[in-house]
């Protein structure tokens, strides 16, 4: 049998990785549904398969800065070719353009939702007419936190700049992941996990979601934790919860390894960012988000078949019994958060987000980027394919396109689920009756 050596299959996979996101843009879908998104989605599946060669290529690969820099340069040249794909995969584009472009004419987006008529003003030419119209649920005031605010307001000036942003930040958490492995030892060109791994290169490139912003700073905070600089790892992490507010998840697991008496550097830059939206009452602030947490659910894996196995409609927002079982999900995954506060930070980081996961009651995709990145620092096979398969939740486009009826296809839920579980169960075993795991032996 052949073996070829290492570098030069480094060298093909890196070519096959390129190649392959050249042929997934030739078949990428446009939002009139002409075109199904099931074919896109497949493909994007199997180009997982890249950075899982390459890592296992890893132990055999010499010129470490070279092939390092081949992993890089081909992330970044991905994800500039995406850029002309549109953006299909979801509408959160649009509000936080809207958002920008409201505080540029000088007025707290807090203060009214798209559709109020005191910012008709702002529609001034017909871009900012289409985006207005491509905002979802305009009705509703904004749901993201003043951190995001300020950032859209300097920074979403357009699709295509936004778009590049979100991509840039997506590198950088490949990037302070790299960091953060060869503190520990271990070599940086593990991140290609993150790097290559399909779910970043289209949430970012392609769905330019500002969870990457947070995510960025919340890496940014545990490599600051775990390297014992524990007032910046705080401020950061306060940063991060002011852009999204799921790291207030890990505020047990700071407290406990900085001391609670520092506790206080968590509210500086939350602080600092209300400062422009002292104009709105927190009840203006915060009605968006109530309204997305007390009754939107989509892509769940616990919630709905939680709550028909007990009698509870779930769907039913107006039914007291749903807003229980909400609370009760919440409250789970707050005592998950308690627990893992002794834990090591990067495996504290992996069970809080890993929970989110399995008791959200709203399971978007690119949620899961909260996921991955732990899990390549912890060497989460498991989880890192949960990543992927996740992105089978974008059937529900074709439906949504045809008949705009949001209802993901039947069975998704286990296809997204059922390996990386199966996974997790064997991992559980062998970490129980031996030691590692399959990912980790590579």
């Amino acid at each position: 049998m052949i073996r070829f050596p290492a570098v030069i299959l480094y060298w093909l996979t890196t070519i096959l990785f390129l190649f392959g996101w050249v042929i997934w843009v030739s078949i990428a879908p446009v939002q009139d549904g002409s075109v199904s998104v099931l074919p896109s989605i497949l493909a994007a599946l199997v180009l997982l398969l890249p950075a899982v060669v390459v890592f296992r290529l890893i132990p055999r690969l010499r010129s470490p800065r070279i092939t390092l820099a081949g992993i890089v340069v081909s992330a970044l040249a991905v994800r500039v070719l995406l850029l002309g794909v549109d953006p299909f995969l979801s509408d959160d584009l649009w509000r936080y353009l809207w958002d920008g472009e409201v505080q540029r004419s000088g007025i707290n987006p807090y203060l009214a939702p798209p559709t109020d008529p005191m910012l008709d003003g702002v529609a001034s030419d017909p871009d900012w007419v289409e985006a207005r119209s491509s905002v979802n649920h305009p009705s509703i005031r904004t749901i993201y936190p003043p951190m995001s605010q300020l950032f859209f307001r300097f920074l979403a000036l357009g699709e295509t700049g936004w778009r590049f942003f979100t991509a840039l930040l997506d590198l950088s958490v490949g990037a302070v992941l790299a960091l953060a492995l060869y503190r520990r030892g271990r070599d940086p060109r593990e991140a290609v996990l993150w790097w290559w791994h399909p779910l970043p290169i289209l949430e970012c490139a392609v769905g330019a979601h500002v969870e990457v912003l947070a995510i960025l700073m919340t890496v940014i905070a545990f490599y600051w934790l775990d390297a014992r600089r524990e007032s910046r790892a705080l401020v950061m992490l306060g940063a991060a919860i002011a852009t999204k507010i799921f790291p207030l998840g890990w505020i047990p697991l700071f407290l406990r390894r900085a001391g609670g008496r520092r506790g206080w550097l968590l509210l500086l830059a939350g602080t600092l960012s209300l400062l422009p939206y002292l104009d709105s009452d927190l009840s203006q602030m915060t009605e968006g988000l109530r309204e997305f947490s007390a009754g939107w659910y989509s892509g769940d894996i616990l919630f709905r078949p939680i709550g028909f196995l007990v009698g509870i409609d779930p769907e039913n927002r107006h039914d007291p019994a749903s807003q229980y079982l909400r609370m009760a999900f919440l409250s789970a995954w707050l005592a998950v958060a308690w627990y893992c506060r002794s834990m090591e930070p990067w495996r504290g980081f992996l069970v809080v987000s890993l929970a989110f996961v399995v008791l959200s009651p709203t399971l978007h995709p690119w949620y899961l980027l909260w996921l991955l990145a732990p899990a390549v620092m912890e060497r989460s096979g498991a989880s890192i394919l949960l990543c992927t398969t996740v992105l089978l939740q974008y059937r529900v486009l074709d439906g949504w396109w045809a008949e705009k009826s949001w209802e993901m296809p039947a069975g998704t839920r286990w296809l997204v689920i059922a390996v990386p579980l199966l996974w997790f169960i064997q991992n559980w075993y062998l970490r129980r009756f031996s030691s590692g795991s399959i990912l980790e032996s590579r």
